[in-house]
């Protein structure tokens, strides 16, 4: 097991584990104060990652953790980052010198299976898994705010993935 003190650990191997699973992302999510909607979206992707654990990886963990971090939008390269922080906080005016807070939950998937084979054919749109629709990780990358993968077949998968409650300015 992951020993970084900072996640809730949730060992997965079962159907319950799944809904234990759940229940604890809730909880960090309505921690924060997030909305009905952040909470569902979050709900909804740790149960497709606790699925794949049962499902494919035959267990695994599941952490979760809240999050604080600050950016100083100069240092952000990545247009897509400002152009979702532009979206989910209207009311933001961002120039080079600005800094930004963000306040979320982190989760984390782990697990010792097969690995995944090929990770941009998962993520192709004509995918389709031997369980299932083929689309759980996809939807799990949509509906979260940041996400990332690494596979090593024969070795398992993490899965990292972020839902942002609140996005502040700190400085103009």
């Amino acid at each position: 097991m992951p020993q970084d003190s900072d996640y809730l650990w949730v060992n997965v191997a079962k159907e319950h584990d799944v809904y234990r699973a759940r229940f604890k992302a809730k909880q960090a999510c309505e921690s924060l104060g997030m909305g009905s909607y952040e909470v569902a979206i979050v709900e909804t992707s740790v149960s497709e990652l606790g699925w794949n654990l049962v499902v494919h990886a035959k267990g695994g963990m599941l952490g979760f953790r809240s999050f604080k971090d600050s950016y100083r939008v100069g240092g952000i390269k990545d247009r897509d980052f400002i152009r979702t922080l532009r979206y989910k906080n209207r009311s933001l005016i961002l120039h080079e010198d600005s800094e930004i807070q963000i306040e979320g939950v982190e989760i984390v998937s782990v697990d010792n299976g097969p690995g995944i084979l090929d990770i941009e054919v998962v993520f192709s749109e004509s995918y389709v898994s031997k369980t299932g629709l083929g689309r759980g990780l996809k939807s799990v990358k949509g509906m979260m705010d940041e996400f990332a993968i690494l596979s090593s077949q024969g070795k398992g998968a993490l899965i990292w993935c972020r839902k942002w409650a609140r996005i502040n300015q700190v400085s103009p």
